[in-house]
């Protein structure tokens, strides 16, 4: 094998690796150098032929400034496990595995629907996100520490009978569905439904858009947030209130009374919806009284 002349800038490497010779002379030509580096150089192609952007590359290309260059090469996509996460590691988007495919089931059980492919893409990204915002965490689009405890939190939300109403319950249905009748329009969801429960228990909703209701309603102790899939918002008992978040179709969100008999009441009166337009961001507040 022929070594060129910058045998000298390989020795720092190599010395830094456990091979030293430093009472030998470093010039190109001399033997035991050229002998310790090329020996070297051949043990680490056997041992490790690196992979470099998808290309198998010298090692000796990685040394520079008597450094191994770092982030040269490619990122293991497995994704780390959730105890990993809770300990520091984080999942992002090209991550694929078992752990990416339970991020995505709990994504959809909480309303934020993306097929559990195993596969870190876009949607779930997208979804990630969406859970973030409706949450109060930076939309890094990321799992990390926080968010994982937040998703934690938000599933083991105490989940309330979906068919057992409450009389604080049947007071805001009835409530809702006079106000719904009697009004019988669209576009004035939140109007609807801010009357029909203030008639029930004085006035706290405020704002102007239907999907600020949801942090009202969580500060409020007469109401509990469950976890509902969106198949299952039908079985809702009456009085629970579905608030959905903001979209790009759907600036303002939407808000509903369930009615019980998977009806729900706004400002008309309608089936109870599972998505809004194409989207599954929601969260629901059963009255506990």
């Amino acid at each position: 094998m022929q070594l060129n002349s910058s045998v000298n800038n390989y020795l720092p490497s190599l010395e830094s690796l456990g091979i030293n010779n430093k009472n030998q002379s470093t010039h190109p030509k001399n033997n035991q150098t050229n002998h310790q580096v090329s020996s070297f150089k051949q043990d680490f192609n056997s041992i490790s032929r690196l992979m470099l952007k998808g290309s198998l590359i010298d090692p000796f290309s990685l040394f520079k400034n008597d450094k191994i260059v770092k982030n040269s090469v490619k990122k293991d996509t497995i994704a780390p496990s959730f105890q990993q996460i809770r300990l520091g590691a984080v999942m992002e988007k090209g991550d694929t595995g078992e752990p990416v495919k339970e991020l995505q089931k709990k994504l959809t059980s909480l309303g934020f629907g993306v097929e559990a492919t195993g596969t870190f893409g876009s949607t779930t990204e997208l979804k990630l996100k969406e859970f973030q915002k409706q949450y109060g965490i930076a939309q890094t689009g990321k799992l990390g520490a926080t968010t994982i405890q937040a998703l934690d939190k938000a599933q083991k939300t105490s989940s309330v009978s979906l068919g057992s109403p409450t009389k604080l319950g049947l007071k805001i249905a009835n409530s809702a569905k006079r106000e719904a009748t009697m009004r019988s329009t669209i576009g004035w969801c939140y109007s609807g439904v801010a009357t029909a429960i203030t008639n029930v228990m004085g006035s706290f909703l405020y704002g102007r858009s239907a999907y600020m209701a949801a942090p009202i309603l969580s500060g409020n102790s007469n109401f509990k947030e469950i976890k509902v899939k969106p198949n299952d918002l039908k079985k809702l008992a009456p009085g629970s209130v579905v608030v959905w978040g903001k979209t790009a179709l759907s600036p303002n969100g939407h808000i509903s009374v369930a009615l019980g008999n998977g009806k729900e009441a706004s400002d008309h009166i309608t089936n109870q919806l599972t998505s809004l337009r194409g989207h599954t961001n929601f969260r629901v507040f059963t009255p506990v009284a």
